[in-house]
């Protein structure tokens, strides 16, 4: 049976939902920085790579660590508007004629399947990461300067 995915010390803190109890004194400590990007992502994904890079850092929610998962999301972006490109020149569908019987019929065009399978993946990603309206309400964040909670609960 599978349960709930666990939820990481640091966001329990910034949501205001820790307790002692349920805190994982082990946790590993992430250090907040921005991952290589790798040189076989498209332009337009190294760019969105880059950008949410520096955004995840600025929310101090990405390591090192996290390269691949954001390779993953800016892939799949990628292929999300490669798809979208195509729909936009060739149209959501498409006829088909069945060789044996000759009958034509109008069918989705398959970019639109790699579209909506890429769009998930996409929006998953980004949940993951806290990028979207919904899943940044569970997070919150530092003020510079600020000290870090868990620091402090560490301390006392």
């Amino acid at each position: 049976m599978k349960g709930r995915k666990k939820t990481p010390s640091e966001l329990k803190i910034t949501r205001g939902t820790n307790q002692p109890i349920r805190m994982n004194p082990h946790e590993p400590k992430i250090k907040v920085e921005h991952p290589p990007t790798p040189d076989w992502l498209s332009e337009r994904a190294q760019k969105l790579f880059m950008d949410l890079s520096g955004k995840l850092v600025d929310m101090r929610l990405i390591s090192k660590n996290d390269g691949l998962a954001l390779e993953l999301l800016a892939d799949a972006y990628d292929e999300y508007r490669k798809a979208r490109e195509i729909i936009d020149t060739e149209g959501l569908t498409h006829e088909f004629t069945n060789i044996k019987s000759g009958v034509t019929t109008i069918r989705a065009h398959p970019a639109v399947g790699i579209a909506n399978n890429a769009w998930r993946r996409v929006l998953s990603m980004l949940s993951e990461f806290g990028l979207t309206p919904a899943a940044r309400a569970k997070v919150g964040t530092l003020e510079p300067g600020e000290e870090d909670p868990l620091q402090r609960l560490l301390k006392s």
